[in-house]
């Protein structure tokens, strides 16, 4: 509505939001409707304001209407290709007009115009048809020539006025009655023969084909050089017209024979090739180079090719599709643009000067087409089926030899393997193929779809073996890795599998195939030993713990392997992992020995004491457990910090076995170096109640009793000490001596339990 008022329109218009269109639009003339694309909401302010200025104009000016009455006169004159002329020109003389009247309105500079033009229009891509009344903003057809007029300094940008109008209609009616006064004049003349539409042995009098579909190998006749006995939409054209000749541009020189020997780039070059593609909706852009030559082709539209990919045969309307090739300092360009009907226009350059078409200009695209569809996959499934049936996978596998690209060499083999019944040979050059593949992510993903296809089959195994070694990728080669040890390996085969794996550095990565593998249960020997000597490479104490997990799921381990695991756990920095492994293998095993010793050399490098309370409790009831282990065990607790777990591995070790007379000194002196008060009482206690004390030990006890600060946690241990033990002598003064310190009311408790102790 601001704009309305700013620009001085007067004919109201609804404005509307659809996804059902690409560019803006505006039909309807008795109640005019503008309609944006939801993209509208990603332009700027003044992009905006010039696109709703340009449909105002459209409405401002009755556009819509008048394009109805043109479409009228050439649905009436259609035979008349002066009518189609002028509808078109019609078109054109609007859309010119609003461009005229938004840059006279103010809105922004003709450049910035111009830059909104060009990207509405390679925004239009495949979408809803237009409308046929609709307007729409941009369309491709007449775009450069919309542009250079925006962007001319010269023209001239004003209304028309009423006296000019009023000159334009009195020729137009004098020119109209002029040509009604002609009258032509019929002659007669012979109907030359129709050519055949038939393929071999078919008579050349035989009935006409029914209507048909546009063939792809046919190229469309232009509708100017169709005589009116054989302008009949209906009928098809026929399948192998006589190739068209085209004329010379005007201003260009005639077209040069071509030569008897060629150089082209599409044949290969010199040095290492490079590519490049972007995409953009129907916009493709393509690059290759090598060391000494250049391709860059453009495509913009819809492009039909014919079936030999040599030649363009039918083109959209508006279509660009244009090539360009620098080779050893000589340039040649060519340029197609579509017309009505399908038509193509052809130009062609050599060296910067332009030449008529001819069969140098033919020679030289028909080489570089196939490159086109080698470096993309544009008609990738027809083009292999075709193939198919000219000469079965052999015709295919010679093309993929061709092919430049990675990723297009992966689609055509995997058309050909959905689209063929492969042997088993076959299937192997496909895997080879893949073996052969730069990118580790399209090498992989062609090995799987083999799988996918066809299973994986014992004659697979080995090739996929070769393949999966030579891809570089962690991630990639432990996929297709996984995907081999899914099937049924034989011995000799997961040891191949760990020869190749031995290859990932990812520690995630090599631990996913280890795992894997000790699932199968199924390794040779040597098998076992690269699978031991792999997990040490791991680094990850996470990932090493998930792995010896995995094996100990699946097997009981021998003594030599168990011997291997323990002493795996010494490179775990982690106390969590550490602990939790060796606190399995001490319930699910009966240590013994060497493996004792292992284990509980492994604990000792355990910093968090939890993990090391816990560590020790577990391998504390193991049957085997003796009076070596037990020594370990309480040279452990000098590496412990905690006066709680100190204490809880000192009662286990005092309630679970018994002591002799220097293990007692030894516990003793453990238990003197706990700070807690109650801790140390509690663990003194348990020592009185639970071994046979002599009076060195009795003698040790009383000794670490006098470290206790808490009256009440020292005569508890005194008078535990009293009822349990014959106090003689040199104890019996050390006791009494203990007890004076006491406050009054644990005093006399443990001086009456005294007077009452054994012996008394």
């Amino acid at each position: 509505a601001a704009l309305c008022v700013e620009s001085g329109i007067t004919r109201p218009a609804r404005l509307r939001v659809s996804s059902a269109i690409r560019v803006p639009a505006t039909w309807g003339f008795v109640r005019p409707t503008i309609v944006l694309p939801p993209q509208h909401r990603r332009w700027s302010r003044e992009t905006l304001d010039r696109v709703l200025l340009h449909e105002l104009a459209h409405v401002e000016r009755g556009d819509c209407a008048t394009y109805l009455v043109g479409e009228l006169a050439r649905a009436v004159h259609w035979p008349n290709p002066l009518a189609w002329y002028a509808v078109r020109r019609q078109r054109i003389e609007s859309e010119h007009a609003c461009d005229d009247l938004v840059l006279e309105w103010g809105e922004g500079s003709a450049s910035e115009y111009a830059a909104d033009l060009l990207a509405l229009a390679r925004s239009l891509g495949p979408g809803r048809p237009l409308p046929s009344a609709a307007l729409a903003m941009a369309r491709p057809s007449a775009l450069s020539r919309r542009v250079r007029a925006v962007l001319d300094p010269e023209a001239r940008r004003g209304r028309v006025t009423r006296a000019r109008v009023l000159a334009a209609a009195l020729s137009a009616t004098l020119v109209c009655l002029l040509t009604t006064a002609v009258v032509p004049v019929a002659q007669a003349r012979e109907v030359p023969e129709r050519p055949s539409t038939s393929v071999g042995s078919e008579a050349p009098d035989s009935p006409r084909p029914l209507p048909a579909l546009r063939s792809a190998q046919a190229e469309p006749t232009p509708f100017a050089a169709l005589r009116p006995e054989e302008a009949e939409p209906a009928l098809p054209l026929p399948v192998e017209p006589p190739e068209p000749v085209h004329p010379p541009t005007p201003g260009t020189t005639p077209a040069r024979a071509a030569p008897q020997a060629q150089e082209y780039c599409a044949d290969g070059g010199e040095g290492r090739r490079s590519t490049s593609i972007n995409s953009d909706d129907d916009y493709i852009r393509i690059r290759w180079e090598t060391d000494d030559c250049r391709v860059e082709i453009e495509m913009h539209g819809e492009v039909d090719f014919s079936a030999d990919d040599t030649r363009v045969v039918s083109m959209g309307r508006g279509t660009l599709f244009q090539v360009e090739e620098r080779i050893r300092g000589e340039r040649r360009r060519v340029r197609l643009e579509g017309g009505r009907n399908g038509a193509v226009e052809r130009r062609f350059w050599i060296d910067g000067e332009e030449v008529g078409w001819g069969p140098e200009a033919e020679a030289w695209l028909a080489r570089i087409l196939p490159e086109l569809f080698r470096h993309t996959t544009i008609n990738a499934e027809a083009r292999v089926r075709r193939m198919l049936a000219d000469g079965g996978p052999e015709r295919v596998f010679a093309e993929t030899d061709l092919i430049h690209s990675d990723h297009v060499m992966r689609v055509y083999l995997q058309i050909l393997m959905r689209e063929a019944d492969l042997t088993e040979r076959e299937y192997a050059r496909v895997i080879d193929a893949a073996a052969g593949i730069d990118s580790d992510h399209t090498s992989a993903e062609l090995l799987l779809s083999v799988v996918a296809e066809a299973g994986m089959r014992d004659a697979f195994q080995e090739p996929m073996l070769r393949a999966a070694e030579g891809i570089d990728s962690d991630h990639q080669k432990t996929r297709v890795l996984q995907t081999l040890l899914d099937s049924d390996l034989t011995s000799a085969q997961f040891d191949a599998v760990l020869d190749v794996a031995s290859g990932i550095d990812s520690d995630h990565n090599l631990s996913m195939v280890l795992i894997s593998v000790a699932r199968q249960d199924d390794l040779s020997n040597v098998g076992r030993a690269s699978f031991l000597r792999a997990v040490r490479t791991i680094e990850s104490d996470h990932n090493r713990a998930q792995v010896i997990d995995a094996l100990l799921d699946v097997a009981t381990l021998p003594d030599d392997e168990l011997d291997t695991v323990l002493r795996m756990t010494d490179g775990m920095d982690s106390d969590h992992q550490r602990g939790r492994v060796l606190q399995r293998i001490a319930r699910e095993y009966e240590l013994s020995g060497r493996q004792l010793e292992a284990y509980l050399e492994s604990a000792s490098r355990i910093d968090s004491d939890h993990e090391l309370q816990v560590t020790a409790e577990v391998v504390i009831d193991a049957p085997a457990f003796g009076p070596a282990q037990l020594d370990l065990v309480i040279e452990l607790l000098d590496r412990v910090d905690s006066d709680h777990s100190k204490g809880v591995v000192l009662r286990s070790l005092i309630r679970r076995h018994e002591l002799d007379a220097r293990q007692v000194a030894a516990a003793v002196t453990a238990a003197s170096r706990i700070d807690s008060d109650h801790e140390l009482g509690t663990t003194l206690t348990t020592l009185i109640e639970d071994e046979r004390l002599d009076d060195r030990g009795t003698l040790a006890v009383l000794g670490s009793a006098g470290r206790i600060g808490s009256s009440h946690q020292r005569s508890t241990v005194l008078l535990t000490l009293a009822r349990r033990v014959e106090l003689e002598g040199e104890s019996r003064d050390r006791y009494i001596a203990l007890a004076e310190d006491l406050s009054r009311h644990d005093r006399d408790r443990a001086l009456a339990a005294l007077a009452t102790s054994p012996g008394r």
